[in-house]
């Protein structure tokens, strides 16, 4: 009984669970883990001794973690009756998560990835599910892409949102071309090498077309121009993107875009809202009057096109050129060449069950495209003749000629559209970036003072950092994020943490020099 209550207080729902009968069971956790990979935090799927022998040699390492991750209360009943379970719960790098829903698996792993981003996390299972394996290889791939934004701090993100935000005269809003299309077709197209045969699918009679990014280059080599062009990459290349023809297209973009292709655009662009993932950006948007709810606009430009073309009411929206992998060794039609880092690249199998080069954002966008599928059904189709197959898209049989012009719903729409003005306003960013570093200066003395006294970090000490605009809306995300990590570098000790807290807030005021924030 006291191994069971050593297990209650790890998970506190096994306290009033009562079994119907327990006798004669034996655990159901098959014995099939063979090893465990090298790494720094081991995630096991079941409750299992052998698992935990199997990991010894690891936690050697007193960074090493081991967590347990059980979807069955009975097995964790059964677990608690081994001869070696007491000595297993008690140690301590060994934890336990139970997963009390269907959707438990997934969140336990986010946050746990998330919390040891830079740290190895393997996964093994003593249950029979590979489904549990191949969700944590691709959330794993996710977290590492998503971190990937926010491995400069925010700076490159922050730097363009305030250039275009004091560059710009005057934008449109995308919430006010909401339903502007209902049941109009579109087209959103991609660069793929399918484009150089698929091309005249793209009838402007017949659809609105959508494109964006590089793709805008491609077309203009075909002699295409699209009723709609976006930008959303806070690094798209700007020299590819200035060959695009963009003086008829209307604009679309997010704040978040290179400058430099925003300024290209001809027209009024049209702003979407942001991802969400930058609670700054968010902040001065509704503070200059321009704030929209975020959205889930996916992984590249073509899911943003698609999402942007379902809230304008398109119906059918059809992929064209979206092969999301590379034929032979060609990425996008017209031999477009843009410069991809190799490690991004991996191995998939096509429509065909071909060995084809793909990248880690056209799988995640391929995954996005089937499930917008799926939340909308029978609106999306796919008109893309190789690549990838889009499980529960049908095929784009063709279209008539839509009955009214498509030129002129397209501008009729946008020559109504309000103009919104872009007026610089004191948002107090740059006062706050001065307090905190009068602040982290005073810190630093303090915290001196208080090591020398050996005196304990009070816990207000940070009080009056937190309070500040440019904390909590920058650098208290930033903290939350990049924190157990960087925390997890050090000796431990309050003083350290504090320490290296203060290192960081004091790294971040100076992300973008005063005159960058302008009259924010």
């Amino acid at each position: 009984m006291q191994t069971l209550s050593l297990l209650q207080e790890k998970i506190p729902l096994l306290k009033d669970y009562k079994p119907s009968s327990l006798e004669g069971k034996q655990t159901e956790n098959c014995k099939k883990i063979l090893e465990i990979p090298k790494a720094t935090i081991c995630l096991c799927y079941g409750v299992s001794t052998k698992a935990y022998f199997l990991a010894t040699s690891h936690l050697s390492n007193p960074e090493a973690r081991l967590i347990f991750l059980e979807d069955s209360l009975d097995e964790l009943l059964l677990f608690s009756q081994d001869p070696q379970a007491k000595m297993i719960i008690e140690h301590p790098q060994v934890s336990f998560e139970f997963l009390s829903k269907p959707s438990g698996l997934e969140s336990t792993f986010r946050e746990i990835l998330w919390k040891y981003l830079l740290q190895t996390v393997c996964f093994v299972t003593t249950k029979d599910c590979p489904f549990a394996q191949n969700l944590f290889a691709y959330m794993q791939e996710g977290v590492h892409f998503t971190f990937s934004d926010y491995s400069d701090f925010g700076k490159k993100v922050l730097e363009n949102v305030t250039k275009n935000l004091t560059s710009l005269s005057k934008v449109c809003k995308l919430d006010d071309a909401k339903n502007s299309f209902k049941n109009v077709p579109a087209f959103i197209v991609g660069g793929g090498p399918s484009l150089d045969q698929d091309a005249p699918i793209l009838d402007r009679n017949k659809g609105i077309i959508f494109s964006g990014g590089s793709t805008l280059a491609i077309l203009k080599q075909k002699g295409i121009t699209p009723h709609f062009a976006a930008t959303i990459d806070k690094e798209a290349p700007h020299h590819i993107f200035s060959k695009a023809d963009l003086k008829n297209p209307t604009f679309l973009f997010q704040l978040r875009a290179n400058p430099q292709n925003v300024k290209l655009g001809k027209k009024p662009p049209i702003l979407a809202p942001s991802n969400g993932g930058y609670p700054l950006e968010d902040f001065m948007t509704d503070g200059l009057d321009l704030s929209s709810s975020s959205k889930d606009y996916g992984w590249n430009v073509s899911t943003f096109l698609c999402a942007v073309a379902a809230e304008m009411g398109c119906s059918p929206i059809i992929l064209v050129g979206q092969d999301l992998c590379h034929d032979s060794a060609k990425a996008y039609a017209e031999n477009l060449a843009i410069r991809k880092e190799q490690i991004n690249f991996c191995k998939t199998k096509d429509r065909h069950g071909e060995e084809v080069i793909t990248q880690r954002d056209w799988l995640f966008a391929r995954d996005w495209f089937c499930q917008f599928a799926r939340k909308h059904p029978g609106v999306l189709q796919n008109g893309t003749s190789r690549g990838l197959a889009f499980e529960g898209i049908a095929r784009f049989e063709g279209l008539n000629p839509f009955p009214k012009k498509i030129d002129d719903l397209v501008a009729s729409m946008t020559k109504n559209l309000p103009r919104y003005p872009v007026e610089e306003k004191p948002l107090g960013i740059v006062a706050s970036t001065a307090r905190l570093k009068k602040l982290v200066k005073e810190g630093l003395a303090s915290l001196e003072a208080l090591y020398e006294k050996q005196a304990p970090v009070p816990h207000e000490f940070f009080t009056l950092i937190e309070e500040e605009l440019f904390y909590a809306k920058h650098i208290g995300p930033m903290w939350a994020l990049f924190g157990t990590m960087i925390l997890e570098q050090g000796d431990k000790k309050p003083h350290t943490k504090a320490l290296q807290q203060l290192l960081f807030i004091e790294e971040l005021a100076n992300l973008l020099p005063p005159e960058d924030w302008k009259g924010l």
